[in-house]
């Protein structure tokens, strides 16, 4: 939770003259949400791909802003674990909270572990962990 103070200016019509006010409200506690994958693939499947390389899914995610605030995927990180080194992430949709899950060229057929996290500017997290098989 962090405070914060905010100051409100308020403005009146009282019979021809405009009355202004400054309210302050201080100390106001607000959480921090975590960040959170927009649909993610169903845990209880296996990702698949090929050993030939390319696409195997495409990750979104939001920050725990106002969905529609124009916010909401500002300062996201991904970051993959993937021990086999089989599999890496593309950024190059160039859109603000999505990544892509590649599989390398010349790839070796079998089934990976992967932890894929997103962070948030905050530095809190959500975490996708699955199988990826590649053929």
């Amino acid at each position: 939770r962090e405070n914060f103070t905010f100051n409100i200016s308020c403005q009146v019509l009282v019979g021809g003259s405009i009355l202004t006010k400054v309210v302050t409200l201080s100390s106001i506690q607000i959480n921090n949400i975590d960040p959170s994958f927009v649909s993610p693939p169903d845990l209880s499947v296996p990702l698949t791909g090929s050993i030939n390389g390319g696409l195997i899914h495409t990750f979104n995610a939001v920050n725990g802003s106002v969905i529609g605030g124009g916010k909401e995927t500002e300062d996201i990180i991904f970051t993959l674990t993937d021990p086999s080194g089989e599999l890496y992430l593309d950024y190059s949709t160039n859109i603000a909270g999505q990544v892509q899950l590649i599989s390398r060229s010349n790839g070796t057929a079998g089934s990976y572990p992967i932890t894929l996290e997103v962070f948030d500017g905050g530095g809190l997290s959500d975490s996708y962990v699955n199988t990826v098989t590649l053929s």
